[in-house]
This record gives C-alpha cells, sequence and structure tokens, in this order.
C-alpha cells in the first residue's frame, strides 16, 4: 500500500527566505504526525502546500500514490482534508449547514444532500459536543466552539489523509482530548494525520512521530518516543526543558524563566 503522503525534496520558501528545505518523509495510513516549531517557523506554510494551497518552490507531493498536482480539485477534497488556522463565515450560515458542507466533495451536480448526509452531519456535531447548536448561527460561536465545528465538518468530509493547522486552538482541556480522541479514532481507521501544535506533550501523549521545523531550513522527523528529549526541544524553542516524572510517564516541561531573570537570584535582586 503506497503511503498517503509522500513528501520528497520539498522546499517551503516566502519572500525570499527558505523556511523548509528538501523536505522528504512517507506518512503511512494509520500514524499520527506532529508538526512543532516556532511561530514563524513555517508550519502553516508548510500544511497549506501540502494541501496544494500554494506551489512548492521545489520538491514533489504525492496522495496515495498520485501526485497532487495531477488531481482535480473534487478528487483532492475526496483525498485530503485541511483545517485552517482561523476560518472566516462570509455569509450567515449555521453550524449543520457548515458541517454539511463537507459532504459536497461526495454530492453530483445539482444533487442535494441526503438523510444520510445530514444523519452523518448530526453524528459528527456530536463527536465534537456540539449536539443541540445544529441551527446556532456560526457567528455565534465560541472560539472553541467553532474550532471543534471545523473539525466535525472534516468528519463529514471523510478524507484519507488529515491536515491540520492548530486543530487544539482555543479548546479547553476537556475538548482538547475530545479532538485527540477523535484524531486517534481516525488512525485506527487507516486514516493519517498531520497536525501543528504548541504543545510539545500533547505531541508526545498523542502522536505517533513528529516532524520539528527549525524556520531556517532545517527540519527534523523521527519517533516521538525518542525525537522529543529536552536537548531537541530546547534547540527547537530557544528555551530550556527538563524532564518530569508524572503518574503516567515522563513529561518535558520548559524551565520557568523570563527573559534576563535568573532563577537562582536572591528576592532583592528580582
Amino acid at each position: 500500500m503506497p503511503a498517503l503522503l509522500d513528501i520528497h525534496g520539498l522546499d517551503v520558501v516566502v519572500a525570499g527566505r527558505t523556511l523548509v528545505r528538501d523536505l522528504s518523509l512517507a506518512v503511512q495510513p494509520g500514524e499520527r504526525v506532529a508538526v512543532l516549531g516556532q511561530n514563524g517557523a513555517g508550519k502553516s506554510l508548510t500544511l497549506h502546500t501540502l494541501a496544494g494551497l500554494r506551489p512548492p518552490a521545489r520538491g514533489t507531493i504525492s496522495v496515495g500514490g498520485v501526485e497532487l498536482r495531477l488531481l482535480g480539485h473534487r478528487e483532492r477534497a475526496l483525498r485530503l482534508g485541511l483545517l485552517l488556522q482561523e476560518q472566516d463565515d462570509p455569509f450567515p450560515t449555521s453550524a449543520m449547514e457548515t458541517a454539511l458542507m463537507g459532504r459536497h466533495a461526495r454530492l453530483g451536480i445539482w444533487q442535494w444532500e441526503t438523510a444520510e448526509d445530514h444523519a452523518l452531519a448530526r453524528n459528527a456535531l456530536a463527536a465534537m459536543d456540539l449536539a443541540g447548536m445544529e441551527q446556532r448561527l456560526c457567528a455565534t460561536l465560541s472560539g472553541g466552539e467553532r474550532r471543534r465545528l471545523g473539525v466535525a465538518a472534516l468528519l463529514v468530509q471523510d478524507p484519507e489523509l488529515w491536515l491540520l493547522d492548530e486543530p487544539l486552538n482555543h479548546l479547553d482541556p476537556r475538548h482538547q482530548f475530545t479532538v485527540l480522541g477523535a484524531l486517534q479514532r481516525l488512525a485506527g481507521e487507516g486514516k493519517a494525520v498531520m497536525a501543528s501544535l504548541h504543545d510539545p506533550i500533547l505531541a508526545a501523549r498523542h502522536f505517533d512521530s513528529a516532524l520539528l521545523l527549525h524556520g531556517d531550513g532545517r527540519w527534523q522527523h523521527g519517533p516521538v518516543s525518542t525525537l522529543l528529549d529536552a536537548q531537541t526541544l530546547a534547540g527547537l524553542y530557544g528555551v530550556d526543558f527538563e524532564a518530569y516524572q508524572g503518574s503516567s510517564g515522563a513529561i518535558m516541561l520548559p524551565v520557568p524563566q523570563l527573559p534576563g531573570t535568573r532563577l537562582d537570584a536572591a528576592p532583592h535582586d528580582r
């Protein structure tokens, strides 16, 4: 079986600056890849490039064994889904109408949604803890509710490859686990997930591998169990990390130090 996502020799460039250079990796069915890096390191631009929203400066991208550039818009929507970091609502649509938009790639010309499509949308909304909000206008939803609605629309779309730009943004801990649980179920069904995150703890606990973007062309990819150590994370984020042993295993946390502050300074020195 071909990789659901195969990247070879990919360069991501913006305003003459190479953020990612010669990226090559394969994402297999059932794999969850966390994309980590500082602000401006190219996480969003890389996901946009992999989704076909912008051309790569160099390299090739294949989805399910077919080059992305050869896929029409409809076929792309059937194979991959993208959750943008920010989503606008130019028209006054309800949560149900927004969820049903994920089904459009599977409908024929002039074909209306069926009762089955509506049932899929209701189930997806319920899975994201949005049951009872079907008729709420998107403009009235909170940031977290709107984020979960975006995931619900992708559940209705049901692509093989999920590209998610900060899917946990605006979410409280309970709803973070709601989304992470859904991603785990998708992986169990053979889907592949690539998601940008700002929390290396969640990446280590809920993903199989990590892609680290340093913003200067350098990148690292490997299993979270070996890649996400204190030294590597310190190099990635520019702050020190320490390992803490919890009841469910070791976690890496940034050392709480403000710029220009010495942790061992006496109280009158602070």
